[in-house]
């Protein structure tokens, strides 16, 4: 007799949604203590130039390949429900290889670059630039997990964004309670809060994946390019300018 597994998809799909609201409201929350008590401890000169900085980090996010997320996603989501794994092992393999490896080379550019970005804005924009920089690395490999927990429908990712604001608001208040808050330990807030939430994903991604992956032998086939074939350069291009225009507004 045929069990009943304990969790079905629509089951798993409810609970989705109800962690996502929850922890939704709690991240709203979180954020605007945040706020708060940066507002209150910066300049309005000085949260401006923290903004910008972040703003550099989005820009530089934009030369990744996040517009094809929810491209691939979609694949790799088909790909497992008609019991093709070792398809949809080796077009996740392709895509985290360009998504972590962009990264890098991004967050290498942005630090490198941060000099010559001081010479144009401000003097010391370049290390704040710097310390930054390292959220892309970070960021990269935290959306190659994401990316494969959203196409595995797990819930193992829910409220990243939320424990890395938590960290964040733990250190920046502590930093404005008990010592200096200022733009440089902003930054530092903003990358250990970060960190965190990645290690968090990371959890529920190695788990996941050992449960989907494990034994599964890889097609030999190159499928990106089919995937670029499927949905039009133009289409992805697009995403990619408007992303681009979206990010350098604040530099303007």
């Amino acid at each position: 007799m045929n069990s009943r597994p304990p969790h079905s998809f629509a089951e798993r799909f409810i609970r989705l949604n109800m962690m996502k609201r929850f922890w939704g409201s709690t991240h709203v929350l979180v954020s605007f203590a945040s706020s708060f008590v940066m507002l209150t401890a910066l300049s309005v000169y000085e949260f401006g130039l923290y903004q910008l900085v972040l703003a550099a980090v989005a820009l530089t996010d934009t030369f990744s390949v996040n517009f094809f997320d929810e491209v691939v996603q979609n694949d790799i989501s088909r790909s497992l429900s008609d019991s093709r794994r070792g398809t949809a092992k080796r077009l996740f393999h392709e895509l985290a290889f360009l998504k972590v490896g962009l990264g890098i080379l991004s967050a290498l550019a942005l630090f490198l670059g941060a000099n010559f970005v001081a010479e144009i804005y401000d003097k010391d924009i370049g290390s704040y630039i710097q310390i930054a920089s390292l959220l892309v690395g970070v960021r990269a490999v935290r959306s190659t997990a994401d990316l494969f927990l959203r196409s595995v429908v797990s819930l193992r990712s829910v409220g990243a964004s939320t424990i890395e604001d938590i960290m964040k608001l733990t250190l920046v208040s502590g930093f404005f309670f008990f010592s200096e808050l200022s733009i440089s330990r902003m930054l530092v807030a903003t990358l250990i809060g970060a960190s965190v939430a990645l290690l968090y994903v990371c959890v529920g991604f190695f788990r996941e994946y050992l449960v989907f992956f494990r034994g599964v032998d890889s097609v030999k086939e190159f499928l990106f390019k089919g995937v670029v074939k499927t949905y039009g350069k133009w289409v992805l291009l697009r995403a990619a300018v408007k992303r681009t225009a979206k990010s350098i507004r604040p530099w303007l």
